[in-house]
């Protein structure tokens, strides 16, 4: 173009570095003075370059998928609602800049299935969804994430009780070894010192009850969480070339304001779980066989009107006194 003027240029390099992910480089420039070719190279090529050498794109993955059996049911709904659950995790760290800045999401998906004593054995429930877009932040040994956690609670084939789905922005610290394939890649040879054996988790969130001109219920419905803090505790007690132990804690505390019923509730919740682990390890993946013990105090909610728990409080969200036992992949 003889002296006039580019108004936009795109392009797209993707190359291989050395070991590292593929990377992704998007240049995009506006309004450029009209140039030679190879001037215009000579502009672009530093910013390229700088992309080429900081960016990736997926750089890395982690995957883990469980199956659990429940024992110890104390109450008809836990006896109907609770007998096998899985749950699938995929979380994609989609770019990362440096090294240190990511940007990522995490996609769950939880079916549950009861049992309807002498008629159905196998009785699909519910179904539990969550998608997390973050942002992450690595400083040395620890890890900074902050994002919104959606979930939605669904049921299956009935009308107990009203979907319940909320928006929950966060803000967590980790360690580097937080993740499981981290965790027994970290440990894989040696035990450490005490302090390292340990992989945390510590996330506050704040449930989102309007967002600018967005309609409030699709942001919350049916929800009744304010605020929550969670800590999440992984300690590792043995460890051979490819066996190994931990015992898992996880504490949750927040609180709960329902004001849509003649007398409003307001008070805090918790939940605590213990978990012993046990794990075979190969070098890509890992099995885990795991035993869980829950303890918790969250209050009881009202079933749907056309349900068969219309004008009655059910524990829908309460796991208390549960026993799990179960078998988890990652990779």
């Amino acid at each position: 173009m003889k002296n006039g003027v580019m108004t936009g240029m795109g392009s797209i390099c993707i190359s291989s570095l050395g070991g590292k992910a593929t990377a992704l480089v998007l240049f995009l420039a506006l309004s450029l003075p009209a140039s030679t070719g190879d001037t215009l190279h000579s502009e672009a090529e530093p910013l390229r370059q700088w992309i080429v050498d900081n960016v990736e794109l997926i750089p890395e993955y982690h995957v883990d998928a469980d199956m659990r059996w429940f024992y110890n049911q104390t109450c008809d709904y836990f006896r109907t609602h609770y007998f096998i659950e899985s749950t699938i995790k995929i979380e994609l760290l989609l770019l990362a800049i440096k090294e240190r800045g990511l940007v990522g999401c995490t996609f769950e998906v939880t079916p549950g299935m009861g049992q309807t004593p002498r008629n159905v054995f196998f009785d699909p429930m519910d179904i539990h969804y969550a998608w997390i877009p973050f942002l992450e932040g690595r400083f040395g040994s620890i890890e900074g994430q902050m994002g919104i956690d959606h979930r939605c609670f669904h049921e299956v084939d009935r009308k107990d009780f009203p979907t319940v789905y909320w928006n929950e922005l966060f803000l967590a610290a980790q360690s580097t070894s937080y993740r499981y394939k981290p965790f027994w890649q970290s440990n894989a040879h040696e035990l450490k010192s005490f302090r390292d054996r340990f992989g945390w988790r510590v996330q506050w969130g704040y449930f989102l009850r309007e967002f600018g001109n967005v309609k409030p219920s699709n942001i919350n419905f049916e929800n009744h969480r304010v605020h929550e803090t969670n800590l999440h505790l992984r300690y590792l007690l043995e460890r051979s070339e490819r066996l190994g132990a931990a015992i898992l804690t996880e504490a949750t505390v927040g609180f709960w304001r329902d004001l849509s019923g003649p007398m409003p509730i307001e008070e805090g919740y918790w939940r605590l779980e213990l978990s012993p682990e046990a794990t075979v390890l190969n070098t890509r993946h890992g099995w885990v066989f795991f035993f869980l013990f829950t303890l918790d105090d969250i209050p009881s909610v009202p079933g749907a009107a056309e349900g068969r728990y219309a004008g009655t409080m059910q524990p829908r969200f309460s796991r208390n006194k549960l026993i799990q036992f179960g078998v988890r992949m990652f990779m």
